[in-house]
């Protein structure tokens, strides 16, 4: 194993042996960026939920595009980029072999016309982008089978879900970060097979449950303690009853946080890997929302 400093960010950084065996089977050099600015040079390119209103240069219809006006190649909206009212042959140009490859790529990149937004097979969501067979959806991103769900990213096969993040096989769920197959459940994080969650972490097959932490199996537990229902109840309109006891719920929940045991990485059914948010992963480095 080697090290380097990043000649962006000055930072040093590991090449590992195993790395340096792969780069001279590919004949090529050793980075000189270190990973995260590598990264970040990857994806320069990829914007995800900045919309602008631009006309389509095909129809001239006005609308939402991922694109501003004003690039160097046309963009067509959804219904003209899929019809045959164009022809992509006509912006072939003809390689030459003596001029470095990129150049002629970059030259071909500013003629072809772009989709205006990244989106397939959806109905009435017409605000989304990265995103695929989504019915009824406004403002989410890199989402796909969803069904009235607003105010997102990476939510998926949901339905009713709204200013959610990272939230799969969900329904009527408000506010929950890395949550799995969860119903009603509100401002959460990191829970799984569960239902009617209020300001819990890690919480797993559990229901009922407020500002819980960790939990496994429970049911009518506010701070990991049982309750019976009424008292339950009482307590979660006292929470819900105005704006500022959400909020005051709000400081708890993230001062309980602080306070929590925290695994070291989220990972589940991953051998060999290295990164965080990562499912079902098998010899890895540095993965992330996989």
């Amino acid at each position: 194993m080697t090290k380097q400093n990043c000649k962006t960010c000055s930072s040093e950084f590991e090449i590992r042996n195993e790395d340096l065996v792969f780069y001279e089977q590919m004949k090529s050099p050793a980075p000189l960026h270190c990973p995260d600015c590598r990264m970040m040079r990857r994806l320069a390119f990829r914007n995800e939920r900045t919309l602008y209103r631009r006309d389509c240069d095909l129809c001239k219809t006005s609308g939402v595009s991922l694109y501003p006006e004003g690039t160097a190649f046309p963009v067509y909206c959804h219904k003209c980029w899929w019809s045959d009212a164009w022809d992509p042959r006509d912006f072939a140009m003809d390689y030459n072999p003596s001029r470095p490859f990129l150049e002629q790529f970059k030259k071909l990149q500013a003629k072809v016309p772009r989709i205006a937004l990244l989106v397939i097979d959806s109905v009435r969501s017409d605000y989304t982008n990265n995103a695929g067979e989504n019915k009824d959806c406004y403002l989410i991103f890199a989402a796909e089978n969803n069904e009235d769900c607003m105010y997102g990213r990476l939510v998926q096969r949901s339905k009713f879900c709204n200013d959610c993040v990272s939230t799969y096989d969900s329904e009527l769920c408000y506010e929950c970060i890395d949550c799995r197959q969860c119903f009603k459940c509100m401002y959460s994080e990191q829970c799984q097979s569960s239902s009617d969650l209020l300001f819990c972490y890690n919480m797993r097959d559990s229901q009922n449950c407020i500002l819980c932490t960790n939990g496994r199996h429970m049911s009518n537990s506010i701070l990991n303690i049982k309750y019976d229902k009424e008292t339950f109840e009482q307590k979660k309109r006292e929470i819900l009853a105005s704006h500022e006891s959400i909020e005051q719920a709000k400081k708890q929940f993230e001062e309980l946080k602080s306070q929590s045991i925290v695994k070291y990485a989220r990972q589940t059914k991953c051998h060999n890997v290295t990164g965080d948010y990562m499912f079902n992963c098998y010899d890895g480095i540095r993965l992330f929302d996989t």
